[in-house]
């Protein structure tokens, strides 16, 4: 073969093999979001991620996806497109893939604590086109611009009418206790008194008021911190509360804990606790708080 004919069969093919290793390396990859570089104050962590093969949407679960910057999630080296989120959910667009083993990433910020991978499995080839972008004949709106700086502010309108009266708002938390005050200065020794009878003994005994919540699908009112525990645990006719407290499944920040005789609007004779569920509660999770009335009684 002479350098002519070589040229003409090698020149072509080495062309071919570089445009099919370059441009089908992403063949089936949407654009990529730019990346800010932020500190986040929590630990980003995905729990579970399911696929929806008819609506072309991945859903990831898990917390702190609001910690940040606006959450970053790649599917391998691709980029996808965040469709919504909030503190624990993200919905992507499902890409065009290949069934395989695939390592997912969310990130929303520079540092370890910003950041999680998570190993998913894609049972079933998915291969959507990517959106096209709109034709427009007589002209297409761009992106809204950044908002402009705020101008001056404008003089002072005339007072208005005054308005009715609004209704009674609700009954705000109860306080936290004050603080023990300094002692007081000793007083003089009074005179003895007389001898009183002979005592008996005490017996001392220990009740239990168990709180069980069971969470299922819809209770997103304890999905969330700050979700508030209260109770009462009673002793019984005859016995005198001398302590108490309280065991939890989960972290507890106590907002009071003294005998229920103390606590406003609260009867009875017994221990009261009020506080409020630090950690975060997720459906299926059983949150379980014991409280504890140590009573006693003069035999």
């Amino acid at each position: 073969m002479n350098r002519k004919a070589f040229r003409k069969i090698f020149l072509p093919g080495v062309m071919l093999l570089f445009s099919v290793l370059v441009l089908g390396q992403s063949g089936w990859a949407c654009d990529t979001p730019d990346y800010n570089e932020y500190e986040c104050y929590g630990e980003l962590d995905i729990k579970r991620v399911t696929l929806d093969y008819d609506n072309g949407l991945i859903q990831i679960f898990g917390k702190d996806f609001k910690n940040g910057a606006f959450p970053v999630v790649t599917l391998g080296d691709d980029g996808l497109d965040v469709l919504d989120h909030d503190y624990n959910k993200i919905v992507v667009r499902f890409p065009a893939v290949e069934a395989g083993q695939y390592k997912l990433g969310v990130s929303t910020g520079k540092s370890r604590n910003c950041k999680d991978k998570y190993s998913l499995n894609i049972p079933h080839d998915h291969k959507p086109s990517c959106p096209t972008t709109p034709t427009c004949p007589s002209g297409c709106k761009g992106d809204p611009g950044d908002p402009g700086p705020a101008g001056p502010a404008g003089p002072a309108g005339p007072a208005g009418p005054t308005g009715p009266a609004g209704p009674a708002g609700n009954d705000g938390l109860d306080g936290a206790p004050g603080a023990t005050g300094a002692a007081g200065p000793a007083g003089p020794a009074g005179p003895a008194g007389p001898q009183g009878p002979a005592g008996g003994t005490i017996r001392s005994v220990t009740y239990e008021h168990p709180i069980s919540y069971e969470v299922l699908d819809g209770d997103t009112s304890i999905f969330d911190p700050d979700f508030r525990i209260a109770g009462t645990a009673n002793c019984p006719t005859g016995f005198t509360v001398t302590g108490g407290g309280f065991s939890s499944s989960k972290n507890l920040k106590v907002i009071m804990s003294m005998p229920s005789e103390k606590v406003p609007l609260e009867t009875g004779n017994g221990w009261y606790v009020n506080g409020i569920v630090r950690d975060e509660v997720f459906v299926g999770d059983m949150l379980e708080i014991t409280i504890y009335a140590v009573c006693a009684q003069l035999q």
